[in-house]
Parts: structure tokens; sequence; C-alpha cells
């Protein structure tokens, strides 16, 4: 592992630990290539991180890369505080309307993990919403000025039979303030067992001055977890969010345990804990990791897709599909009609919905060439790993 990789690991927490900035002394002793961190940080989405975490080490640190990171920081910050006021007109319509509607990932980590809204960057703020409250929620959205977003090419609305496909996340706009919502549970494509037990608890507390649902916890840590391993851990800062939330005070790993086994989701959660050690060692204690009842076979998989050297030296290249925390769920239940729909639902989506999401007309080659594009994929990137091997 590089030097500058290293020295992104140790950066990527909110509080270091003592040895941890033992370590980082030693690095800013030696050789550094800064123009290559401050790009890799940026990729890692851990600028602002890095920026926090290198302060007490200024005397180390070039004066121009101190000053671009305080930029970065300083940037992020009033982009983030501009998204919550625009967000806070819609938390207190969805209070007022009694609408189940959870902050979850990005902008509710900014505030209650991170606890400076200017050390966690992201794009949009995703809201997990009851499906019963769908088509109140859009009324509020509506009324607020949101218009929804779509591709370009985008041929028609999606009926409401087709709307609870799992993977319908639609976006709607208003100004730069983006709200993408979920109606499932994140990271699965398939019914989340548990669903009434998750608005049971779902906690209150105040987003910049306006009244914000969020998950508990524990399952806001299984979501992370999951959320992490579709997008093939391609970026640290996902680590750090769920190091900073399996460290959360009061956290009750046995709910997440039961979580986890009763909706099949051991081997990813699991997983993700296990990479957050390779990273910073004792984050999760090993007692509590093997807790987690994951097969031989599973974890075979998940060595296999994303080894654990290759991910935590930065060199994971293939982002493998979207879908592969519902396929351990399915692998884990061992009910053969459950996984033979969920390879059904990934290679034949309807055709409405890939008009809906890729612009293609039903009618068109191109929806067959698309159909084709999904079988082949996952077998070409097998076979990348195989070669890669």
């Amino acid at each position: 592992m590089s030097s500058e990789t290293e020295l992104l690991i140790l950066c990527s927490r909110v509080e270091p630990r003592p040895e941890q900035h033992s370590e980082l002394e030693k690095i800013l002793d030696g050789s550094l290539d800064w123009e290559k961190v401050l790009k890799k940080a940026q990729e890692e989405s851990v600028s602002l991180l890095v920026y926090q975490n290198l302060k007490p080490h200024a005397g180390k640190v070039p004066d121009d890369i101190l000053k671009r990171l305080k930029q970065i920081y300083i940037r992020n910050s009033g982009r983030n505080l501009y998204l919550l006021n625009c967000l806070k007109p819609v938390l207190k319509s969805v209070d007022q309307s009694g609408i189940k509607a959870a902050v979850i990932k990005g902008a509710r980590l900014a505030k209650t993990i991170y606890k400076d809204i200017g050390l966690r960057f992201f794009i949009d703020v995703d809201l997990l919403v009851f499906p019963s409250h769908r088509g109140r929620m859009i009324e509020v959205l509506k009324k607020l000025g949101f218009v929804q977003m779509g591709s370009k090419h985008m041929h028609h609305e999606l009926s409401e039979r087709e709307k609870m496909y799992w993977t319908y996340r639609p976006v709607y706009q208003r100004g730069r303030l983006d709200l993408e919502l979920h109606y499932n549970f994140p990271g699965l494509h398939m019914p989340f067992s548990m669903s009434k037990d998750l608005w049971r608890h779902v906690q209150r507390i105040d987003l910049e001055g306006a009244p914000a649902q969020i998950l508990s916890p524990e399952y806001e840590l299984c979501l992370l977890c999951l959320h992490s391993q579709q997008h093939s851990y391609s970026r640290l800062d996902w680590f750090t969010d769920i190091a900073e939330m399996s460290a959360f005070r009061g956290l009750d790993w046995n709910k997440v345990l039961y979580i986890c086994r009763k909706e099949g989701i051991e081997a990813p959660v699991s997983y993700g804990l296990r990479l957050v050690n390779e990273f910073w060692p004792g984050t999760v204690s090993e007692d509590t990791i093997r807790r987690f009842s994951v097969s031989p076979l599973e974890r075979l998989l998940l060595e296999f897709f994303w080894p654990k050297d290759s991910v935590r030296a930065r060199e994971q290249k293939l982002m493998f599909p979207m879908h592969a925390p519902t396929f351990f769920s399915v692998l884990s239940h061992k009910k053969p009609l459950p996984f033979m729909k969920a390879v059904y639902q990934f290679f034949f989506p309807p055709r409405s919905w890939v008009s809906f999401y890729y612009g293609i007309s039903p009618g068109s080659y191109k929806m067959a060439v698309h159909y084709l594009w999904r079988f082949w994929r996952p077998v070409y990137l097998v076979m990348r790993r195989l070669i890669g091997k």
C-alpha cells in the first residue's frame, strides 16, 4: 500500500485514536506526493476529514495543500447548510402531515455522527418513505414546487403497479436540492419483513431547526453495510460511516444480529464490519463479528468479489451489480422460489421500468440489447476477476 493511501485511511475517522496520530506522524515525516493525496481524497470523498485531521500537524503539511483542503471544507459546509435549509420546508410539511419519512445516509450522518455537517459530503438527500404514504409525500413535494426528474428520453410515467417494483427510487428536484425517495429498505430489492419494527423504532431529531425522523442506529448500520456493498466498496467515506455508526453509544448488537438473521443479510453486514477492521483494527470487536453466521459458500463469494487486500489498498476496480446484497439474502434463506424470483427480476425487470430509467422505447431493438447486457455484464465481471487472480 502506498504512503498516500495509508495517510488517507489514518485521516478518515472523525476522532482518530492516539496510536493513529502516531502512525500519521511517521508518514508525514516521509516523502509524499501531495497532489496524489488531494486527488485520491476527493475520489474517496474524505477530503473534509483529511483536512480536519491534518490541521494538528500543519507544520508537516505544505501550506498550499492545507489551504486547498480548507477551501474544500468551507465550500462543502456552505453547500450542506444550503441543502439542509432547503430541506426544512419538506421536513416541516412531513411532520405536520403525519407522514412517515426518515432522513437516511449522508444528511442524517452529517448531523448525528460527524457532529460537524461540513465533514460529510453528500450530493442529494435520501428519504425512506413508508410505502402507503407515497401519495401523500408526492402531494407535499408538488405543493412545495418539487419536480420529478427523469431521463431526457423518458417516454412515460410508470403506472401505480409498476411503481411497486423494488428498485423504483424517484428523484424530485427544487433548485439545487435533489430528494431521492426510497420505498423499500435501501440495499434490498425484495420485501423487507421487518418494516413494521423499523417504523416503530424511528427516532426524531432537530435538523437545523426542523423536526426530522431518522432510523434507529441498528437499522441505519445495516443499511450502510448494504449500501457500501451495492457500490462494491468503492468509496472510503462509506467505511467511515460504518465505523462511526458501529461505535455509536447505545447501539444494540443483539438487535443488529436479529435484523440480519430475519432478513438474511448476515454475510454483507458482517463483511462490511470486517473490512472496517481492515482499515482501523479493533473498531468492532472480533467477538461481535464472530456472532454473525456466515456459511463457507458466502465467505468464498465475498472474498472472490471483494478481496480484503484489494479493498484495503483501494485497488478495487470492478463494480459488481447492486443486487449483490439481495442475492446473499435469498441465498442465506435457502429457499429456491425467492432465489429464482430475485434472479428473474434482476435479468428481466419490467420493460416499462427499463424505459423509465434508461430512456429506451419499449418497442426498440435497444430493449433487447439492454437485456443482453444485463446477462453479459455479470459474466464479464466474473471472468475479469478470474483472470485478475
